[in-house]
């Protein structure tokens, strides 16, 4: 018996989730543009960046270099130079852009 009256109101549902899809792509995502050098610098000063080190480092030596970075005020990179808790070459790898936000990782990639 409610059947039409459900299905009305999720239609309406479905147009005003269009409405506003188009109304924050026009007013809020037009035009915006990334500065990525800073964002990358910020990522790099951010203690929270060593969570990526996890199964590289565990989380114990993961914190002490998160919390270097803190005291020090450095980024990571010269928070494990200082600390020489990873080779080089493979912070850089892991630090990444596209490996920072793939989903998981796999057994072989860990050292």
């Amino acid at each position: 018996a409610y059947l039409p009256v459900i299905g009305n109101a999720m239609i309406e549902s479905l147009e005003l989730l269009v409405a506003a899809n188009s109304t924050l792509k026009n007013n809020l995502f037009d035009g915006l543009k990334v500065n990525t050098e800073a964002a990358q610098e910020k990522l790099y000063r951010s203690p929270s960046v060593v969570t990526a080190l996890l199964p590289y480092t565990g989380y114990h030596k993961a914190g002490e270099l998160a919390k270097l970075m803190k005291l020090k005020s450095i980024d990571i990179f010269e928070a494990n130079k200082q600390s020489g808790m990873i080779k080089e070459e493979k912070l850089r790898e892991i630090m990444k852009p596209e490996n920072l936000t793939k989903t998981g990782f796999r057994i072989g990639e860990i050292e």
